[in-house]
């Protein structure tokens, strides 16, 4: 684990609907580097998201993201795009729906795969989806958005031709 340089904002107040003081703070962290897509990217990893939450991946432990309607998404951010990915595993859980891989943007972003996940056993019976991945070159920030129904998303695996 590491600490990354950024700038935070510090609220203190009775509520969150009561901030009485703020002030800026700049942390002096390491600069990560881009992501390594030869690892599994585990969804819960994500850098920003929206219209999703947080899950228990199994009764005993990990966590997930699920989507409980279309529109959520997560950002994956700086993932290294070298050249031979031609693949992508997601490991989903619940009802049927379809996930898209988007660069840059959640909404515009050039659409790199669509996965069509099906209906499982249950929010803790997963399974892997693996399309085809193409399109992407470079460091670019990866968006999975979250186009319909509920489904829970553990992980994702970007693979080359065997």
């Amino acid at each position: 684990m590491i600490v990354e340089k950024s700038r935070q904002r510090l609220m203190v107040g009775r509520s969150a609907t009561n901030i009485v003081l703020s002030a800026s703070v700049r942390i002096d962290g390491e600069t990560a580097g881009p992501r390594d897509l030869a690892k599994p990217l585990s969804a819960a990893s994500n850098d920003a998201y929206a219209g999703v939450l947080w899950r228990d991946e199994t009764r005993a432990s990990g966590d997930v993201i699920a989507a409980e309607e279309a529109g959520g998404w997560i950002m994956l951010g700086d993932c290294d795009f070298a050249p031979g990915y031609t693949t992508v595993t997601a490991r989903v859980a619940g009802h049927a729906s379809q996930l898209q891989l988007r660069v840059d943007d959640p909404l515009d972003g050039d659409v790199l795969a669509k996965i069509d996940t099906p209906t499982t056993g249950g929010v803790y019976d997963y399974t892997d989806v693996t399309v085809e991945f193409t399109g992407a070159e470079g460091v670019k920030d990866l968006y999975v958005t979250f186009e319909s129904g509920p489904v829970r998303l553990a992980s994702l695996q970007f693979g080359t031709e065997s």
